[in-house]
């Protein structure tokens, strides 16, 4: 096996939400700019690995199964590797883009509406049909908590991808 994922360079050297708004704000257009890139690494790596992204509705298993995969390779530990973290983004990107174009009004944000919340200065998805104008999802964040939970000897969650994915749409507007 010729191993072609390659790993995703945030191209920052804190937190975001540690970042002066200028610097993340940069961070996060040229994360904008990547995300495409960032699906066809995907893409190749799952073909590598014998399947395809191209069925998304089906895809979002066989990801959450890779995930796990990865996870249990680096067995028990206090923190998932580089590699780890990387995939929960470009699988994020991939279940985010498939928001988009299943949500008329959804779109990537550069979250600022409150400094307090975990998604300060991070991309998330915005644009849904609830009452908090400020209501958004930041799968990226959701993966790596369930990542760090894996890592360190926590329960894998059976239909967790799928079920981020149902909930989030189901606070959309549709498209017509």
């Amino acid at each position: 096996m010729n191993d072609t994922y390659v790993i995703f360079d945030p191209k920052v050297d804190r937190p975001l939400h540690e970042m002066p708004r200028n610097d993340a704000k940069a961070a996060y257009n040229w994360f904008i700019s990547q995300k495409d890139e960032r699906i066809e690494v995907l893409k190749r790596y799952a073909h590598e690995l014998g399947f395809s992204l191209d069925d998304e509705f089906n895809a979002i298993e066989q990801l959450h199964n890779l995930l796990v995969v990865e996870v249990h390779k680096d067995s028990v530990r206090d923190v998932p590797s580089t590699r780890v973290f990387s995939l929960c983004n470009d699988i994020a990107i991939f279940i985010s883009e498939m928001l988009v174009r299943n949500g008329s009004s959804l779109q990537w944000t550069f979250y600022i509406a409150n400094e307090n919340d975990l998604s300060y200065h991070r991309p998330v998805i915005t644009g849904f049909n609830v009452k908090n104008n400020n209501y958004s999802v930041d799968i990226d964040y959701v993966l790596c908590q369930y990542a760090h939970r894996l890592s360190q000897g926590g329960n894998q969650e059976e239909g967790l991808l799928r079920r981020i994915y149902e909930s989030t749409i189901s606070k959309a507007h549709r498209k017509k």
